[in-house]
């Protein structure tokens, strides 16, 4: 802040842009990225990272290449990981120009193959961010206890299900022609390792709280190395999200 303070008159009036004050200009990012670099190194939030083992688009024989997709519920995504690191990782409407696009993310997905110069059948696997069937088993039990005050909002819910999220397997061979492996990962584990296993910590407490998963609502874990196990749950309905959404 006190950076901010010391720019010169001019300089204050461009950090937004010229006709419109409550966004930032690229000047104005370009200087808040740089105080936020230089306050982050001070705290040393983050260890320092070792070049020696900076991860490279160099293939080798051995390499493994694991594909992650989210999609059809909001802000569609896709991220690569090799032999264990982030390589790519970009989300839908970056391409689509749409917010929060929910479709499936195939420009994200092209973008990380194309990153790695890898074509899909290179993948070791592919793993989608929850699972869908458990998903669907919540979303059932929800109608019946409600019906028939939910018959309509049903009707407008099943075509989704039926096109895209009860046959996600059959859909992502088909837009990516891929016969490898394909998993789906519990909603609340996928939440626990986008926090702990990017994070500088080798053992930590991890938490999440959302709206709901597949019936997880809230989820305390614990990192260690490369393992993530969990310890407790909260389940639909209760839901501190869903509260916060109402």
């Amino acid at each position: 802040m006190n950076d901010i303070l010391k720019l010169k008159y001019e300089n204050k009036k461009k950090l937004s842009l010229k006709n419109d004050k409550s966004h930032f200009s690229n000047y104005g990012h370009s200087v808040l990225a740089n105080i936020l670099r230089d306050e982050i190194k001070k705290i040393r939030i983050f260890k320092d990272i070792d070049f020696k083992n900076k991860i490279t688009k160099e293939k080798l024989p051995n390499d493994n290449y694991i594909l992650g997709i989210s999609a059809f519920y909001h802000d569609s995504a896709a991220t690569l990981i090799k032999n264990g690191k982030i390589l790519a990782a970009v989300q839908e409407e970056r391409f689509t120009r749409k917010k929060n696009d929910k479709s499936f993310p195939v420009n994200s997905i092209n973008y990380c193959l194309e990153e790695a110069f890898i074509n899909p059948n290179e993948l070791s696997a592919i793993v989608f961010y929850e699972d869908s069937y458990q998903t669907l088993e919540r979303v059932l039990w929800s109608f019946s206890k409600t019906y028939p005050k939910s018959r309509e909002s049903w009707l407008n819910y099943l075509p989704d299900w039926l096109n895209f999220k009860f046959q996600i397997p059959r859909l992502i061979r088909k837009k990516l022609d891929y016969k490898g492996k394909i998993l789906h990962n519990n909603h609340h584990r996928s939440h626990l390792a986008s926090a702990f296993f990017p994070s500088p910590f080798k053992r930590s407490a991890i938490l999440t709280i959302d709206g709901v998963g597949e019936w997880a609502t809230a989820s305390i874990g614990v990192g260690q190395d490369k393992n993530i196990e969990m310890i407790k749950e909260m389940f639909f309905p209760n839901s501190v999200g869903l509260l916060y959404s109402a």
